[in-house]
């Protein structure tokens, strides 16, 4: 099962500036309110609205901040570094928001739960969360009553009003509450002919939506050009066959990755955290890169050898320095899709068509035979000759 973490840092930009807590001030970027203090709060201004709209509120008892573009990157870098010690699978959002998949924990729901009071210790605020099954369903989920770390029900989305059902287009949501279907719950029960006959081939993904089922997975954005991955097990354990099993599944994890974004890596670090809280950081360069799950894990078997004295709580593997795989032919035979598998090789055959021409490669169907071919086809047709 899916388990996405979406977590952003209250008054992030206004602890950064160090804005003042007698006024009310707000942080400005693009003229939209970015982030606002107590005390503007209390007069109603919120993230999200326009600048114009802010200044009537305050007045002249208002201070707007604009942020500039480099403000806030090493913070940002601070928090989302904590982030790695538990996925990785990262994607920041903003400077004071990131989604995190914990899909690959046993139990995702106590990694978030320790993953969240790291953070408060870290950061010394109380983070706002939600998790889901997607990204828009657990950014959906913060503004639920409570936080909480289960992921929102098909009861509870169909609370919600229909202009909160982000996979679609405002547009459609607009046209959704025109037509009387004010909650995501009436458009769940829609038949799909009849979303289908308003709004053509949209009327799936309408309806994928309001039913919960509309995927938008995390991708993997951060740290740049480096590939984590990390599992972190239901207590220590030193079972050969269940450190085996994990290796396995990172391993397929890993290759998967560098396969859809057609990297390679030579470099492997290898950590282990173990019964005494202590880490062990194996590394080791390759001379044949990782580029799929077989060569991922073979390496990880290799640098992993006969295993450490003492039982493991986690294990964390990184791939520093990811080029990009020269060969893309050699890529077709790996664990794709089928989806996958016909864009690489749509890609092939257009590098080939570019490089000798575009009848370099024909279909086998519109090979035009030669007439004589053709006439001794149909003799043989008609007359049964073999």
């Amino acid at each position: 099962m899916e388990y996405v973490l979406y977590c952003r840092l209250p008054n992030f930009y206004v602890q950064l500036l160090e804005l003042s807590e007698d006024r009310p001030c707000a942080v400005i970027r693009d003229r939209v309110v970015l982030d606002s203090n107590a005390l503007a709060v209390r007069r109603g201004v919120v993230p999200g609205m326009a600048l114009t709209q802010a200044r009537t509120i305050l007045r002249e008892d208002g201070v707007f901040r604009e942020l500039r573009a480099e403000e806030g990157e090493a913070e940002q870098k601070h928090w989302l570094e904590l982030c790695t010690e538990f996925t990785g699978v990262i994607e920041p959002e903003d400077r004071h928001s990131a989604y995190l998949d914990l899909s690959a924990h046993p139990k995702p729901f106590d990694v978030a739960q320790r993953f969240l009071e790291r953070l408060a210790r870290r950061t010394g605020c109380e983070a706002q969360f939600g998790v889901g099954a997607s990204k828009w369903l657990a950014r959906l989920s913060t503004e639920a009553d409570g936080e909480r770390l289960r992921p929102l029900d098909v009861e509870g989305l169909a609370t919600f009003s229909v202009m909160k059902l982000s996979p679609v287009s405002p547009e459609h949501r607009e046209r959704l509450r025109f037509l009387g279907y004010h909650s995501i719950g009436l458009v769940a029960d829609l038949p799909i002919n009849i979303l289908r006959g308003q709004f053509g081939d949209e009327g799936l993904r309408i309806q994928l939506a309001a039913k919960g089922s509309w995927k938008d997975p995390v991708q993997a954005l951060y740290p740049p050009d480096t590939l984590n991955e990390r599992l972190i097990f239901d207590g220590a354990t030193d079972d050969a066959l269940m450190l085996d099993r994990a290796l396995v599944k990172i391993a397929h994890r890993i290759g998967r990755r560098l396969l859809k974004k057609e990297q390679q890596a030579t470099e492997v670090h290898l950590t282990l955290e173990l019964d005494d809280d202590s880490k062990r950081t194996l590394t080791r360069r390759f001379n044949k890169p990782l580029r799929c799950p077989r060569t991922s894990m073979a390496a990880l078997r290799l640098l992993f050898g006969n295993g450490v004295e003492s039982s493991v709580h986690s294990i964390g593997v990184r791939l520093p320095h990811l080029e990009r795989v020269r060969c893309a032919q050699q890529s077709l035979m790996g664990a794709m899709t089928q989806i996958e598998t016909s864009h690489r090789a749509e890609s092939a055959l257009h590098q080939i068509r570019s490089v000798f021409g575009e009848s370099s490669i024909q279909v086998a169907g519109q090979i035009a035979l030669p007439r004589r071919v053709r006439v001794l086809q149909e003799w043989k047709n008609a007359t049964g000759w073999r």
